[in-house]
């Protein structure tokens, strides 16, 4: 099934990288850049109980250009908090006012720049990846100062991280694997799936099942079961899904596209 339908829009005249949601403040938070000047911005707009655009509240000019943006709602205590990335830094803004005035803590995560971050639902933790291939787990009942595990397997840029229940985790990269970790024991991965031996753009666990994983490649859609490991292929169009996610209530996995298609699958497991 494929559709292209926008419910509203907001040009906020920036060019955003990564976006989350807070369903209190009532807040989006994207990182990004001024379209017209191209510099760096952390970028908040607020929106209506319904979902709608309400406009602007707050940008701000971090000193290097951010990639990331991450909701911290699931952890206790930050639940008004999100996470950014600069370079190899992550930085904890509590945006309760809807602003960028309160920074919480700040630290050095990875010597390469930082390119996914992922809060965990299950514990107070943080998961980043760097375009070294390292991933870093985070304890964030306090300042972080050093992680709390290092995963350090992918030979390539960490694309996307996927939590698969308290101690699970996959990651994906450029070097076109898709890893399967338990953290409590994270010398090295449970398992490795390489689908089409293309670079990963994103993976996604789905709520119903957390072992089915959409996959996304520069060449093709997947949703593998990492029970049984069987790949099934989604798309029969060979070009990248650059967005994935999955619908909590009827189980659709959703992907976008460069071209601006929304489409959306069923898949039966």
């Amino acid at each position: 099934v494929s559709t292209q339908s926008t419910w509203e829009q907001k040009n906020t005249g920036y060019c955003i990288f990564s976006l989350c949601n807070l369903p209190i403040p009532q807040l989006l938070i994207g990182v990004g850049i001024e379209s017209a000047s191209r510099s760096p911005a952390l970028l908040s707009v607020s929106v209506d109980k319904d979902g709608g655009f309400l406009g602007p509240k707050d940008v701000r000019a971090p000193p290097a250009q951010s990639l990331k943006v991450e909701s911290l709602r699931s952890l206790p205590n930050l639940n008004t908090c999100v996470a950014t990335s600069v370079n190899g830094c992550i930085s904890v803004f509590d945006v309760a006012k809807g602003d960028f005035s309160n920074m919480k803590t700040t630290w050095s995560a990875h010597t390469d720049f930082l390119t996914c971050l992922r809060a965990s639902q299950f514990s107070p933790q943080l998961i980043s990846g760097s375009q070294e291939g390292d991933i870093h787990l985070w304890d964030m009942r306090s300042p972080p100062t050093a992680p709390t595990a290092a995963l350090t397997y992918h030979t390539r840029m960490v694309t996307d991280l996927a939590k698969a229940g308290e101690h699970g985790l996959f990651s994906s990269s450029v070097d076109s694997s898709v890893l399967q970790w338990d953290v409590r024991q994270s010398s090295v991965p449970v398992a490795m799936f390489v689908p089409d031996m293309k670079s990963v753009l994103c993976i996604k666990t789905s709520p119903l099942n957390s072992e089915w994983l959409a996959i996304s490649t520069l060449a093709g859609l997947y949703c593998l079961d990492t029970n049984s490991s069987q790949l099934h292929a989604l798309s029969t169009e060979k070009s990248a899904h650059t967005g994935v996610d999955w619908n909590s209530v009827n189980g659709l996995l959703y992907s976008c596209k460069l071209n601006g298609e929304v489409e959306a699958y069923q898949h039966f497991g």
